[in-house]
Protein backbone atom coordinates (compact mmCIF):
# COMPACT_ATOMS: atom_id res chain seq x y z
CA UNK A 1 0.00 0.00 0.00
CA UNK A 2 1.36 3.56 -0.93
CA UNK A 3 3.07 4.64 1.98
CA UNK A 4 0.91 7.96 2.60
CA UNK A 5 -2.39 6.23 2.28
CA UNK A 6 -1.41 4.07 5.01
CA UNK A 7 -0.99 6.97 7.27
CA UNK A 8 -4.21 8.43 6.33
CA UNK A 9 -6.22 4.69 7.08
CA UNK A 10 -3.88 4.89 10.42
CA UNK A 11 -5.14 7.98 11.44
CA UNK A 12 -8.65 7.07 10.40
CA UNK A 13 -8.69 4.22 12.94
CA UNK A 14 -6.68 6.16 15.44
CA UNK A 15 -9.60 9.12 15.49
CA UNK A 16 -12.35 6.58 15.46
CA UNK A 17 -10.84 4.71 18.59
CA UNK A 18 -10.32 7.99 19.98
CA UNK A 19 -14.11 8.77 19.89
CA UNK A 20 -14.92 5.49 21.12
CA UNK A 21 -12.56 5.95 24.22
CA UNK A 22 -14.22 9.17 25.02
CA UNK A 23 -18.01 8.05 24.15
CA UNK A 24 -17.00 5.26 26.57
CA UNK A 25 -15.24 7.47 29.39
CA UNK A 26 -18.47 9.66 29.22
CA UNK A 27 -20.56 6.30 29.59
CA UNK A 28 -18.53 5.85 32.42
CA UNK A 29 -18.64 9.48 34.24
CA UNK A 30 -22.32 9.05 33.97
CA UNK A 31 -22.37 5.73 36.24
CA UNK A 32 -19.76 7.20 38.35
CA UNK A 33 -22.63 10.32 38.86
CA UNK A 34 -25.24 7.69 39.35
CA UNK A 35 -23.67 5.89 41.92
CA UNK A 36 -24.23 8.60 44.46
CA UNK A 37 -27.25 8.47 45.14
CA UNK A 38 -27.78 4.52 44.64
CA UNK A 39 -25.32 4.33 47.35
CA UNK A 40 -26.60 6.42 49.67
CA UNK A 41 -29.92 5.04 49.36
CA UNK A 42 -28.11 1.55 50.07
CA UNK A 43 -26.49 2.62 52.52
CA UNK A 44 -29.41 4.01 54.49
CA UNK A 45 -32.08 1.27 53.54
CA UNK A 46 -32.95 -0.97 56.40
CA UNK A 47 -33.10 -4.19 54.17
CA UNK A 48 -29.12 -3.55 53.85
CA UNK A 49 -28.94 -4.88 57.21
CA UNK A 50 -26.06 -5.26 59.95
CA UNK A 51 -24.64 -2.55 61.90
CA UNK A 52 -27.17 0.27 63.01
CA UNK A 53 -26.61 3.97 61.18
CA UNK A 54 -26.90 5.06 64.86
CA UNK A 55 -23.78 3.56 66.25
CA UNK A 56 -21.59 5.48 67.58
CA UNK A 57 -18.11 6.86 66.20
CA UNK A 58 -15.41 7.47 68.58
CA UNK A 59 -12.33 7.42 66.36
CA UNK A 60 -11.62 7.08 63.14
CA UNK A 61 -8.37 4.90 61.03
CA UNK A 62 -5.57 6.55 59.21
CA UNK A 63 -2.32 6.21 57.67
CA UNK A 64 0.69 8.33 58.16
CA UNK A 65 3.59 6.73 55.52
CA UNK A 66 2.06 3.64 55.83
CA UNK A 67 1.55 2.94 59.15
CA UNK A 68 -1.96 2.42 60.45
CA UNK A 69 -3.27 4.49 63.20
CA UNK A 70 -6.47 5.61 65.30
CA UNK A 71 -7.34 9.27 65.81
CA UNK A 72 -9.68 9.95 68.25
CA UNK A 73 -12.40 12.60 67.03
CA UNK A 74 -13.34 15.38 69.34
CA UNK A 75 -16.99 14.84 69.49
CA UNK A 76 -18.38 11.45 68.64
CA UNK A 77 -20.76 10.84 65.44
CA UNK A 78 -23.02 8.68 64.31
CA UNK A 79 -21.95 5.83 61.84
CA UNK A 80 -24.55 7.47 59.30
CA UNK A 81 -22.70 11.08 60.26
CA UNK A 82 -19.54 9.89 58.95
CA UNK A 83 -20.50 8.45 56.03
CA UNK A 84 -22.59 12.14 54.95
CA UNK A 85 -19.23 13.96 55.54
CA UNK A 86 -17.08 11.45 53.58
CA UNK A 87 -19.72 11.24 50.38
CA UNK A 88 -20.05 14.86 50.82
CA UNK A 89 -16.30 15.44 50.22
CA UNK A 90 -16.37 12.66 47.25
CA UNK A 91 -18.81 14.45 45.53
CA UNK A 92 -17.16 18.05 45.94
CA UNK A 93 -13.61 16.01 44.18
CA UNK A 94 -15.81 14.77 41.45
CA UNK A 95 -17.24 18.03 40.84
CA UNK A 96 -13.51 19.16 40.67
CA UNK A 97 -12.81 17.04 38.43
CA UNK A 98 -15.12 17.78 36.23
CA UNK A 99 -13.84 21.69 35.73
CA UNK A 100 -10.52 20.60 35.59
CA UNK A 101 -7.01 20.43 36.27
CA UNK A 102 -6.48 22.10 33.07
CA UNK A 103 -9.88 22.41 31.53
CA UNK A 104 -13.37 21.20 31.88
CA UNK A 105 -14.95 18.12 30.54
CA UNK A 106 -17.15 20.16 28.34
CA UNK A 107 -13.74 22.55 26.99
CA UNK A 108 -11.96 19.22 26.48
CA UNK A 109 -14.61 17.84 24.25
CA UNK A 110 -14.48 20.73 21.86
CA UNK A 111 -11.06 20.41 21.66
CA UNK A 112 -11.13 16.71 21.16
CA UNK A 113 -10.73 16.95 17.07
CA UNK A 114 -7.79 19.16 17.67
CA UNK A 115 -5.84 18.40 20.13
CA UNK A 116 -6.47 14.49 20.26
CA UNK A 117 -5.68 12.75 23.29
CA UNK A 118 -3.89 15.70 25.08
CA UNK A 119 -7.73 16.87 25.61
CA UNK A 120 -8.19 13.96 27.49
CA UNK A 121 -5.04 14.39 29.71
CA UNK A 122 -6.53 17.98 29.96
CA UNK A 123 -9.44 16.54 31.86
CA UNK A 124 -9.18 15.00 35.06
CA UNK A 125 -12.77 13.47 35.16
CA UNK A 126 -12.03 12.21 31.52
CA UNK A 127 -8.69 10.84 32.64
CA UNK A 128 -10.23 9.37 35.70
CA UNK A 129 -12.95 7.53 33.65
CA UNK A 130 -10.33 6.25 31.36
CA UNK A 131 -7.42 4.89 33.41
CA UNK A 132 -9.93 3.39 36.03
CA UNK A 133 -11.74 0.83 33.54
CA UNK A 134 -8.00 0.37 32.02
CA UNK A 135 -6.45 -0.31 35.61
CA UNK A 136 -9.50 -2.44 37.16
CA UNK A 137 -9.19 -4.95 33.73
CA UNK A 138 -5.57 -5.50 34.20
CA UNK A 139 -5.39 -5.90 38.16
CA UNK A 140 -8.03 -8.73 37.16
CA UNK A 141 -5.76 -10.02 34.86
CA UNK A 142 -2.80 -10.18 36.68
CA UNK A 143 -4.86 -11.73 39.75
CA UNK A 144 -6.38 -14.29 37.24
CA UNK A 145 -3.05 -14.97 36.36
CA UNK A 146 -1.51 -15.26 39.36
CA UNK A 147 -4.31 -17.87 40.96
CA UNK A 148 -3.85 -20.24 37.68
CA UNK A 149 0.06 -20.24 38.51
CA UNK A 150 -1.13 -21.33 42.51
CA UNK A 151 -0.34 -17.79 43.89
CA UNK A 152 -3.48 -17.25 46.19
CA UNK A 153 -4.58 -13.74 45.71
CA UNK A 154 -7.70 -14.36 48.54
CA UNK A 155 -10.27 -12.12 49.08
CA UNK A 156 -11.24 -9.46 51.21
CA UNK A 157 -13.29 -10.75 54.71
CA UNK A 158 -16.85 -8.79 54.43
CA UNK A 159 -19.02 -8.49 57.84
CA UNK A 160 -22.30 -7.57 58.05
CA UNK A 161 -23.19 -5.27 55.09
CA UNK A 162 -23.36 -2.22 56.21
CA UNK A 163 -19.85 -2.05 57.84
CA UNK A 164 -18.15 -3.32 54.61
CA UNK A 165 -20.24 -0.53 52.70
CA UNK A 166 -19.20 1.73 55.68
CA UNK A 167 -15.18 0.61 55.04
CA UNK A 168 -14.95 0.33 51.94
CA UNK A 169 -16.58 4.40 51.57
CA UNK A 170 -13.72 5.86 54.06
CA UNK A 171 -10.86 3.29 52.12
CA UNK A 172 -10.13 5.95 49.43
CA UNK A 173 -9.16 9.28 51.28
CA UNK A 174 -6.98 7.37 54.38
CA UNK A 175 -5.13 4.91 52.04
CA UNK A 176 -4.65 7.77 49.65
CA UNK A 177 -3.35 10.81 52.46
CA UNK A 178 -1.63 7.24 54.10
CA UNK A 179 -0.01 6.13 50.91
CA UNK A 180 0.37 8.67 48.34
CA UNK A 181 0.44 12.29 50.25
CA UNK A 182 2.69 10.76 52.78
CA UNK A 183 5.65 9.46 50.39
CA UNK A 184 5.17 11.47 46.83
CA UNK A 185 3.19 14.03 48.55
CA UNK A 186 5.94 14.46 51.34
CA UNK A 187 8.75 14.10 48.71
CA UNK A 188 7.18 17.24 46.07
CA UNK A 189 7.10 19.21 49.06
CA UNK A 190 10.60 18.34 50.08
CA UNK A 191 11.88 19.48 46.71
CA UNK A 192 9.57 22.18 45.97
CA UNK A 193 10.61 23.86 49.28
CA UNK A 194 14.44 23.24 48.56
CA UNK A 195 13.91 25.26 45.24
CA UNK A 196 12.17 27.79 46.49
CA UNK A 197 11.87 28.11 50.14
CA UNK A 198 8.34 29.55 50.25
CA UNK A 199 5.41 28.43 52.05
CA UNK A 200 3.63 28.28 48.86
CA UNK A 201 5.56 24.74 48.26
CA UNK A 202 2.71 23.26 50.59
CA UNK A 203 0.70 22.72 47.28
CA UNK A 204 2.69 20.47 46.07
CA UNK A 205 0.72 18.17 49.08
CA UNK A 206 -2.59 18.80 46.86
CA UNK A 207 -1.15 18.73 43.22
CA UNK A 208 2.64 17.59 43.01
CA UNK A 209 3.16 18.16 39.43
CA UNK A 210 1.72 21.92 39.18
CA UNK A 211 3.29 22.61 42.28
CA UNK A 212 7.48 21.85 41.61
CA UNK A 213 6.21 23.37 37.57
CA UNK A 214 5.73 26.89 39.50
CA UNK A 215 8.85 26.35 41.20
CA UNK A 216 10.67 25.99 38.51
CA UNK A 217 12.15 22.40 39.33
CA UNK A 218 12.81 19.28 36.54
CA UNK A 219 11.55 16.70 38.83
CA UNK A 220 11.96 14.05 36.24
CA UNK A 221 16.10 14.46 37.33
CA UNK A 222 15.26 13.93 40.62
CA UNK A 223 15.94 10.58 42.39
CA UNK A 224 13.79 11.37 45.35
CA UNK A 225 10.52 11.77 43.53
CA UNK A 226 10.93 8.05 42.04
CA UNK A 227 12.20 6.64 45.35
CA UNK A 228 8.70 8.13 46.30
CA UNK A 229 6.78 6.48 44.24
CA UNK A 230 8.44 3.12 44.22
CA UNK A 231 7.68 3.03 48.00
CA UNK A 232 4.43 4.21 48.10
CA UNK A 233 3.48 1.47 45.60
CA UNK A 234 5.48 -1.35 47.36
CA UNK A 235 4.00 -0.23 51.12
CA UNK A 236 0.36 -0.09 49.30
CA UNK A 237 0.92 -3.44 47.97
CA UNK A 238 2.18 -5.13 51.28
CA UNK A 239 -0.32 -3.14 53.82
CA UNK A 240 -2.78 -5.14 52.24
CA UNK A 241 -1.31 -8.36 53.31
CA UNK A 242 0.27 -7.30 56.55
CA UNK A 243 -3.46 -5.57 57.77
CA UNK A 244 -5.26 -8.51 57.44
CA UNK A 245 -8.42 -8.56 55.87
CA UNK A 246 -8.50 -11.58 54.06
CA UNK A 247 -5.89 -11.25 50.81
CA UNK A 248 -3.03 -13.12 50.54
CA UNK A 249 0.30 -12.89 49.15
CA UNK A 250 -0.86 -12.59 45.49
CA UNK A 251 -2.11 -9.26 45.94
CA UNK A 252 0.97 -7.71 47.17
CA UNK A 253 1.60 -8.05 43.49
CA UNK A 254 -1.72 -6.46 41.79
CA UNK A 255 -2.07 -4.22 44.52
CA UNK A 256 1.90 -2.83 44.12
CA UNK A 257 1.04 -2.38 40.25
CA UNK A 258 -1.70 -0.57 40.99
CA UNK A 259 -0.10 1.93 43.87
CA UNK A 260 2.20 2.91 41.28
CA UNK A 261 -0.89 4.06 38.92
CA UNK A 262 -2.49 5.86 42.06
CA UNK A 263 0.96 7.42 42.58
CA UNK A 264 1.15 8.74 39.21
CA UNK A 265 -2.22 9.96 38.65
CA UNK A 266 -2.10 11.74 42.28
CA UNK A 267 1.41 13.22 40.95
CA UNK A 268 0.12 14.54 37.22
CA UNK A 269 -3.50 15.34 38.35
CA UNK A 270 -3.23 16.04 42.00
CA UNK A 271 -5.09 14.75 45.05
CA UNK A 272 -9.02 14.62 43.90
CA UNK A 273 -8.13 12.36 40.96
CA UNK A 274 -6.20 9.68 43.30
CA UNK A 275 -8.72 9.72 46.07
CA UNK A 276 -11.34 9.58 43.11
CA UNK A 277 -9.26 6.44 41.17
CA UNK A 278 -9.61 4.64 44.42
CA UNK A 279 -13.27 5.67 45.66
CA UNK A 280 -14.01 3.89 42.05
CA UNK A 281 -12.50 0.74 43.24
CA UNK A 282 -14.43 0.52 46.63
CA UNK A 283 -17.30 2.81 46.79
CA UNK A 284 -18.40 3.10 43.28
CA UNK A 285 -18.43 -1.31 42.86
CA UNK A 286 -20.45 -1.40 45.61
CA UNK A 287 -22.66 1.08 45.64
CA UNK A 288 -24.32 -0.88 42.87
CA UNK A 289 -23.50 -4.24 44.58
CA UNK A 290 -25.32 -3.12 47.51
CA UNK A 291 -28.05 -1.43 45.76
CA UNK A 292 -29.00 -4.51 43.38
CA UNK A 293 -28.91 -6.62 47.15
CA UNK A 294 -31.47 -3.53 48.84
CA UNK A 295 -33.85 -4.41 45.44
CA UNK A 296 -34.27 -7.81 46.57
CA UNK A 297 -31.79 -9.64 44.30
CA UNK A 298 -29.89 -12.46 45.00
CA UNK A 299 -25.76 -12.19 44.32
CA UNK A 300 -25.17 -11.38 40.70
CA UNK A 301 -22.50 -14.53 41.02
CA UNK A 302 -25.16 -17.19 41.50
CA UNK A 303 -27.26 -15.99 38.05
CA UNK A 304 -26.02 -18.56 35.09
CA UNK A 305 -28.56 -16.91 32.85
CA UNK A 306 -28.10 -14.42 30.80
CA UNK A 307 -31.60 -12.61 30.87
CA UNK A 308 -31.75 -12.22 34.41
CA UNK A 309 -28.14 -10.11 34.33
CA UNK A 310 -30.53 -7.41 32.72
CA UNK A 311 -32.28 -6.74 35.69
CA UNK A 312 -29.00 -5.81 37.58
CA UNK A 313 -27.31 -2.20 37.75
CA UNK A 314 -24.31 -3.75 38.27
CA UNK A 315 -24.06 -5.64 34.83
CA UNK A 316 -24.13 -2.23 32.82
CA UNK A 317 -21.22 -1.05 35.24
CA UNK A 318 -19.23 -4.39 34.20
CA UNK A 319 -19.88 -4.15 30.76
CA UNK A 320 -19.18 -0.85 30.24
CA UNK A 321 -15.44 -1.45 32.29
CA UNK A 322 -14.79 -3.86 30.09
CA UNK A 323 -15.93 -1.84 26.59
CA UNK A 324 -13.82 0.79 27.84
CA UNK A 325 -10.46 -0.83 28.60
CA UNK A 326 -10.52 -2.91 25.49
CA UNK A 327 -11.04 0.58 23.52
CA UNK A 328 -7.81 2.18 25.81
CA UNK A 329 -5.63 -0.78 25.19
CA UNK A 330 -6.61 -0.96 21.54
CA UNK A 331 -5.94 3.31 20.86
CA UNK A 332 -2.86 2.68 23.06
CA UNK A 333 -1.45 0.14 20.94
CA UNK A 334 -2.31 2.26 17.67
CA UNK A 335 -0.52 5.33 18.88
CA UNK A 336 2.07 4.12 21.05
CA UNK A 337 3.16 0.38 19.88
CA UNK A 338 3.01 0.57 16.07
CA UNK A 339 4.22 4.08 15.32
CA UNK A 340 7.31 2.40 17.44
CA UNK A 341 7.35 -0.63 15.40
CA UNK A 342 7.27 1.68 12.13
CA UNK A 343 10.24 4.35 13.28
CA UNK A 344 12.36 1.37 14.05
CA UNK A 345 12.12 -0.40 10.60
CA UNK A 346 12.70 2.86 9.08
CA UNK A 347 15.42 3.98 10.99
CA UNK A 348 16.76 0.17 10.34
CA UNK A 349 16.18 1.34 6.32
CA UNK A 350 17.67 4.36 6.64
CA UNK A 351 14.89 6.87 6.42
CA UNK A 352 13.93 9.38 8.21
CA UNK A 353 12.03 9.01 11.60
CA UNK A 354 7.69 9.67 10.82
CA UNK A 355 6.20 11.73 13.00
CA UNK A 356 3.95 10.05 15.76
CA UNK A 357 0.23 9.86 14.55
CA UNK A 358 -0.95 11.03 17.40
CA UNK A 359 0.89 14.41 17.76
CA UNK A 360 -1.28 15.19 13.82
CA UNK A 361 -3.77 17.93 14.94
CA UNK A 362 -6.91 17.79 13.19
CA UNK A 363 -5.39 20.80 10.74
CA UNK A 364 -2.62 18.49 9.74
CA UNK A 365 -0.06 20.21 11.42
CA UNK A 366 2.33 18.65 13.98
CA UNK A 367 2.16 20.02 17.56
CA UNK A 368 3.48 19.64 20.70
CA UNK A 369 2.45 20.47 24.40
CA UNK A 370 2.61 24.34 25.36
CA UNK A 371 0.80 24.81 28.25
CA UNK A 372 -1.82 23.11 30.40
CA UNK A 373 -5.05 22.87 27.88
CA UNK A 374 -3.15 24.45 24.63
CA UNK A 375 -1.13 22.87 21.73
CA UNK A 376 1.75 24.99 19.85
CA UNK A 377 0.44 25.01 16.51
CA UNK A 378 3.97 26.99 14.93
CA UNK A 379 6.60 24.49 15.08
CA UNK A 380 8.45 24.59 11.76
CA UNK A 381 7.60 20.94 10.12
CA UNK A 382 9.34 18.78 7.55
CA UNK A 383 7.90 17.63 4.74
CA UNK A 384 9.46 14.14 3.08
CA UNK A 385 9.38 13.18 0.12
CA UNK A 386 6.80 10.37 0.76
CA UNK A 387 4.61 13.09 2.53
CA UNK A 388 4.85 11.73 5.94
CA UNK A 389 5.84 15.09 8.82
CA UNK A 390 9.09 15.59 10.81
CA UNK A 391 9.18 18.10 13.30
CA UNK A 392 12.91 19.73 13.14
CA UNK A 393 14.66 20.10 15.78
CA UNK A 394 13.74 21.63 19.16
CA UNK A 395 16.30 22.88 21.53
CA UNK A 396 14.20 24.19 24.62
CA UNK A 397 13.60 22.02 27.00
CA UNK A 398 10.11 20.33 28.45
CA UNK A 399 8.52 21.91 30.86
CA UNK A 400 7.11 18.87 33.44
CA UNK A 401 3.73 20.18 33.81
CA UNK A 402 2.95 20.28 29.84
CA UNK A 403 0.54 17.99 28.73
CA UNK A 404 2.25 14.81 27.08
Amino acid sequence: MNRPIEMKAQRGLRDLLLYAVVGSALAMLALMFLSFPLGAYAFNDPGLGGISLGQQVQALPVFLLGVALLVQLPAPLTLGEVFVLVWSLYLTFFVLLLMGPWSGVLSALRRLPSDKSLSIYSSGALTLAVVFPATLVLAALMEAALSYAGVPVGGLTQSDPRSFFYDLTLAPLIEEVGFRVSFVGLASLAIAWGATRKAGSLRALWHPSRALSEAGVQPWRSGLLYASVAVSALAFGGAHVLYGGGWEAGKVISATVVGAILAVVYYTHGLPAAVMLHWSFDYFQAAYQYFDQVRGLPGISTVTAVGPLASYTQTYVIYAVIFSAVMSYLYAALVIIRPAAARRSAFKGGEAEPAPVHAVGGNGQVGIPEAPGQIQRGRPVRVLPDGRRRLRPHRQGRNHDQLP
